[in-house]
Formats: C-alpha cells, sequence, structure tokens
C-alpha cells in the first residue's frame, strides 16, 4: 500500500517533540535549582503537548486523505455500497452542518446546497475528520464507527502486537492512549509537567509512532476492501 501524506506529516512532527526530549536530557533529574526546574517543566510539557498534537492532526489529516481517495476512485464507489454507518454519518452531518447558526434565514442557501449533496450522494470526507479537539479512545472509536469499522481498537490489537513484536493485555492500545492524552491535559490545564517522567516520554513516542503506523494500514485495507466489493 502506498505510504500516506498523513503518516509522513505525523512523523516530522513527532521529530519536533523528540528534539524537545533531547534538550530536557542535558538537565539534571530532578533539577537541582528553580531555574533548571522552569526549564525542565517548559520542555517535557512541550513534548507532551506536541505528541498529542501530532496524533490528532494524523488522525485528522488520514481520514480525510483515504476517503479523499475512495471518493475519487475510477470506477466510482456508489453510494450504496458504502458500509451504512458512512452513508448515514454523512448524511446527517451534511444537514446539520447546513442549519447550524442563529439565523436560518441567512443559511437558506447552505441548506440547499445540502439538500443537493443528499440527494446526489456526495461524501464529503471533511464531516468525518471532527476530533472534538480531544482525540481520546473515545473519539477515535466513534469516528472509526462512521467510517464502518466498529471497535477499531479491538480490530487494530493484532496489528499492534506484530508491529511491536509483543503481546499486549486487551485495552492495553485504549489505556496507554488515554494516559498520553491526560498528560496533555495536565500540562495544559494545571501546568504540572515534572508529573511526566522521561521514561513515559520516550514510551509515548514508541507507542505513538507504532499506533500511528497501525491505524494506516487498517484504514487503507478497510478502504481497499469497499473498492474491492464494488468491483466485484
Amino acid at each position: 500500500m502506498v505510504r500516506s501524506a498523513a503518516l509522513t506529516q505525523f512523523e516530522e512532527s513527532i521529530q519536533m517533540a523528540e528534539e524537545l526530549i533531547k534538550i530536557e536530557e542535558n538537565y539534571r533529574d530532578p533539577p537541582h535549582t528553580t531555574d533548571e526546574q522552569k526549564a525542565v517543566e517548559g520542555l517535557r510539557g512541550g513534548a507532551a503537548v506536541l505528541i498529542v498534537a501530532a496524533w490528532e492532526r494524523f488522525l485528522r489529516r488520514l481520514i480525510e486523505e483515504e476517503l479523499t481517495n475512495l471518493t475519487k476512485h475510477t470506477p466510482k464507489v456508489p453510494f450504496k455500497d458504502l458500509p451504512p454507518d458512512m452513508q448515514t454519518y454523512n448524511v446527517i452531518k451534511t444537514l446539520e452542518r447546513a442549519t447550524k447558526g442563529p439565523n436560518k434565514k441567512e443559511r437558506l442557501a447552505e441548506i440547499k446546497q445540502a439538500c443537493e449533496s443528499v440527494i446526489y450522494d456526495t461524501v464529503d470526507p471533511v464531516l468525518f475528520i471532527d476530533t472534538k479537539n480531544n482525540p481520546k479512545p473515545k473519539v477515535v472509536t466513534d469516528m472509526f464507527k462512521n467510517l464502518g469499522i466498529p471497535n477499531i481498537f479491538i480490530r487494530i490489537k493484532g496489528d499492534f502486537e506484530r508491529k511491536s513484536e509483543k503481546k499486549i493485555p486487551d485495552r492495553f492500545i485504549e489505556q496507554k492512549l488515554e494516559a498520553i492524552i491526560n498528560r496533555r491535559h495536565v500540562v495544559a490545564h494545571k501546568a504540572d509537567a515534572l508529573r511526566i517522567s522521561r521514561l513515559d516520554l520516550d514510551e509515548s513516542i514508541k507507542f505513538m509512532n507504532i499506533l500511528a503506523q497501525v491505524f494506516e494500514k487498517y484504514l487503507q485495507r478497510h478502504m481497499k476492501n469497499i473498492i474491492k466489493k464494488h468491483i466485484k
């Protein structure tokens, strides 16, 4: 399968977090002075935030990229041959987006355009990339269900184990991702980055790199299967 631009961009973003971690490792652990503590907190906190930001951008770009490839495929896959969840979500969100706003009269043109999109079975990839600014497991699960992939974390477990070359508990991926997201929240809302260890950051980088590769592979395979069923 062709490597996605989303994965390339993700790895470039993660590299920024890695560079912050390299700088932080020049300080004593734990820091001995107030100045050292501020520097360590800033570097660790910055890395924790960048890791989650890279993950969120990756999710959005991957889904938009792969859905765009699907909609542009020749021969075109008929709307009725798309997964039922994808059809339902696309229609509801198309109409929902058009009707949002305080003044409905001013939105008539958008509502009419949305109705035409529904009538002509137009799929809009942008509708599927809402991470709600919080790309935690529950949000990710919902996003992939809308694409016709329920229980995404259960489905990718085997791929993750093969990629990481080790067995993992059933809910390991969800719990690890939740912990990484929560660290970002601690930094953003409590400005307390000393609770994040160097080991936490190193493990987060390794985990997210594997997770992104696994997600890319699974979504590409899913889209390919949709196309194969139509061609047959």
